[in-house]
Order: C-alpha cells, then sequence, then structure tokens
C-alpha cells in the first residue's frame, strides 16, 4: 500500500512539473531577429569599376555575439536574449558595408570570405573599437579602418567615430540607428575607394 502510494505522488509532481515547464515555455516571448539596412537604391557596377573585398572585420568581445547589447545607467549592460542579429555581427556589418559601398562607388563589392586576396583589387580591413547603444539615447560606433591596394603601394587609413540618436523605445530603434550611422562612415570610406589607382 505504502508502494502504491508513493507511485501516486511521484505521478503527481511529474505531472506538475511538466505543466509547470510547458507553461513557462508558451509564456516566454518570441525570439526576434534584425539585420542592417541600406535603403537607398542599389546601383549596378560600372565597367573596369574596381573590385573591393570587405574584411576582416574585428569587434569588440563584448559585442561579439549573437544578442544585441545595450548599456543602461549606471554600470548596467543588458543582453537580450530575444533580440538577436540574424547572423554573426562581423558577417553583417561585411555585407552592410558591401551593399552600400556597391551602391556608393558603383564597384564590384564582395565580402571576404567570397573572394580571394588575388581577386580583390581593393581590400578594406576594419577594427571597431566601440560598437554601442546607450538605453533611450543613441548609438556610437568607433573603428579604424585600413583601404589597401593589391599592389602594396597605396594603402590609405583613417578612424572614424560617429554617433545616432536612438528614436524610441525597443530593439528596432537601436537597429535602425546603427544603420543610419554606417551609412555615414560609408560614405567617408566610399571617397577613398574613388581615391584609389585603377585596378
Amino acid at each position: 500500500m505504502k508502494s502504491r502510494a508513493a507511485m501516486l505522488v511521484l505521478n503527481k509532481a511529474l505531472v506538475l512539473s511538466t505543466t509547470l515547464v510547458l507553461a513557462a515555455c508558451a509564456s516566454s516571448p518570441a525570439t526576434r531577429h534584425y539585420r542592417l539596412s541600406d535603403t537607398q537604391a542599389t546601383s549596378a557596377a560600372q565597367t573596369g569599376a574596381p573590385r573591393l573585398a570587405v574584411g576582416p572585420i574585428s569587434l569588440p568581445q563584448l559585442v561579439d555575439r549573437p544578442q544585441l547589447v545595450v548599456n543602461h545607467a549606471g554600470h548596467e549592460v543588458a543582453i537580450s536574449e530575444f533580440d538577436r542579429w540574424a547572423q554573426p555581427l562581423k558577417d553583417e556589418l561585411a555585407q552592410y558595408l558591401a551593399e552600400a559601398l556597391g551602391r556608393q562607388t558603383g564597384a564590384v563589392v564582395v565580402t571576404q570570405q567570397h573572394v580571394s586576396a588575388t581577386d580583390a583589387s581593393l581590400r578594406l580591413a576594419i577594427d571597431v573599437l566601440r560598437f554601442q547603444a546607450r538605453a533611450g539615447n543613441d548609438v556610437q560606433i568607433e573603428w579604424v579602418y585600413t583601404l589597401r591596394h593589391r599592389s602594396g603601394h597605396w594603402t590609405q587609413q583613417g578612424r572614424q567615430s560617429l554617433s545616432e540618436p536612438v528614436s524610441g523605445p525597443g530593439a528596432a530603434p537601436v537597429v535602425a540607428a546603427y544603420s543610419r550611422a554606417l551609412a555615414r562612415a560609408s560614405e567617408t570610406i566610399a571617397a577613398q575607394v574613388a581615391r584609389a589607382p585603377a585596378p
């Protein structure tokens, strides 16, 4: 009898725990994925235009993760489990810059994983020093870039520091602000690409 009663209690406990787990799963918010967006129209590559490879790109360890990272007042940093980049942030930045620079320069622009070093006449490497969002305030991007011709006889380096206001609460306005800041940054790099020697 005691064994039977114990089994009944155990079965009830298992049913209760399963119910609680299922309820917790049902109440978890859905994961949202975000992409940087270049909203300008894409232009066709020009005849004889240089072939530019974007990458490598390095990131601070804090933001080199799938989740969006937002700084709050004081020393608090929030890593959002349910607001994530659609792909690794390094790849997202490279793809955004490839699209923006292709539109702005008329060059054939690809990311480094899609071209060998000898196929590109120009290569853009970026060391990101700061990629920071401040809740309800702004986003800040600071990086050092190096644009190098494959001949080795022409190199341009620059440092950029930009900020863009965040228009509202939540992750979507943060990503939109990052996109606007990156659009401005890419314009400066595009001007350097225009000065590069012929392919």
